[in-house]
């Protein structure tokens, strides 16, 4: 029992915490390089809130535009994921030119409307709900499930 207890608190204390370690923030207080990819790629969305995220593992800073649309930064400003809503598209200029080619090429109706960029590549999801993943050159390398 005392270790259940000992567990819970535990647990508890954590994500107490992990909420603790976000805080609202402005545009101007986004990294430099965060703040020209969202002024060249979305300059006419309307901010609906930013956030940075101080968590165990990662630092981030999320970008909530009132369509829906969310960009989310690494903490130097690097982007890391473009999700797209309500009839908007990831901007074709930050698509690498591999991937983009085999969208066009596989999939000419369908959109890409989620962009997320890893260490070891990229995973696409397409307006049709079809998800792809890229290794880091941008080459197809299976579907995801």
């Amino acid at each position: 029992m005392k270790r259940q207890l000992i567990t819970l608190i535990a647990l508890l204390s954590m994500a107490l915490s992990a909420a603790a370690n976000e805080r609202p923030v402005t545009l101007q207080q986004l990294p430099a390089k965060a703040q020209k990819f969202l002024s060249t790629h979305f300059p006419t969305h309307t901010l609906s809130y930013a956030k940075y995220d101080n968590d165990i593992t990662d630092k981030t800073y999320d970008v909530i535009f009132t369509d829906g649309t969310k960009v989310e930064f690494g903490r130097r400003g690097e982007w890391k994921k473009v999700e797209c809503r309500r009839g908007t598209v990831v901007p074709v200029a930050i698509v690498p030119q591999n991937i983009l080619s085999y969208v066009e090429a596989n999939f000419a109706e369908a959109q890409i409307v989620d962009i997320e960029k890893h260490r070891f590549g990229y995973e696409v999801k397409l307006s049709g709900g079809i998800e792809l993943n890229f290794d880091s050159n941008g080459r197809f390398r299976h579907y995801d499930d």
